[in-house]
């Protein structure tokens, strides 16, 4: 009997010991996750969040310039995520990102067309959700090639192969998949019409990573020179 007691009591201390355990870690887990999360908000460059999010903002309000003499309407959405892939953080360009569709979601005209919550359930909802994966895909390859190379031919060339790679091909065949799913029309019909966009796409992708470098370049440029006056 004597023996019987004694054992459960260890088993019980054990029992409730691992609970205390348990306990502690998945405080110290939460504790870390929150913490982390507190790192990567505090981590933003709030300026460039503000920028960049006006930028988007203005940028789909103005909705489509039509090229004079053709049918090829232009947006700048796309442009200025190119722009936020290639200048900001992943969690930087989601923040950028969310607030813009959260603003669309609440009935504000940010979309292409002065449209609103319309657009997110839509035709064209496949590109503007398509955002979001396009987008990381983008920041990803182009922070791999800043991360790997100091060349500048090399990092235009990767920067090029990161927009190409998220925002038109990734972006192109999302896109038009659940366009054509939602209006029942042809999937070829759709991306054949949506090619006359490429090249477009490929001038604005063009333009970014010129943009890009050269403010890249004049960054290092004007830190050279604080050293050399301290």
């Amino acid at each position: 009997m004597w023996v019987f007691r004694t054992s459960s009591c260890a088993f019980c201390s054990i029992v409730y010991k691992s609970f205390i355990c348990t306990d502690v870690l998945s405080k110290e887990k939460e504790l870390f996750i929150t913490s982390n999360i507190f790192a990567r908000f505090h981590s933003i460059s709030w300026g460039k969040y503000a920028l960049f999010t006006l930028l988007l903002t203005a940028a789909g309000m103005a909705g489509k310039v039509t090229i004079p003499g053709t049918q090829v309407g232009i947006t700048m959405q796309t442009f200025v995520l190119m722009l936020v892939a290639l200048n900001l953080t992943r969690t930087e360009g989601l923040s950028v990102l969310t607030t813009y569709i959260a603003l669309g979601s609440a009935g504000l005209p940010v979309f292409s067309g002065g449209m609103s919550t319309a657009a997110l359930v839509g035709p064209s909802a496949g590109f503007i959700w398509g955002f979001i994966p396009a987008l990381l895909i983008s920041e990803k390859l182009a922070r791999s090639t800043r991360e790997n190379t100091q060349s500048l031919t090399v990092r235009f060339l990767g920067y090029s192969a990161a927009l190409t790679a998220g925002m038109m091909v990734f972006l192109y065949l999302f896109g038009v998949s659940v366009q054509s799913a939602i209006t029942g029309l042809s999937w070829t019909a759709l991306m054949s019409a949506s090619l006359a966009f490429i090249p477009l796409d490929i001038v604005k992708a063009l333009v970014a990573v010129a943009l890009t470098l050269g403010i890249t370049g004049l960054a290092r440029t004007v830190r050279t020179l604080k050293k050399k006056q301290e």
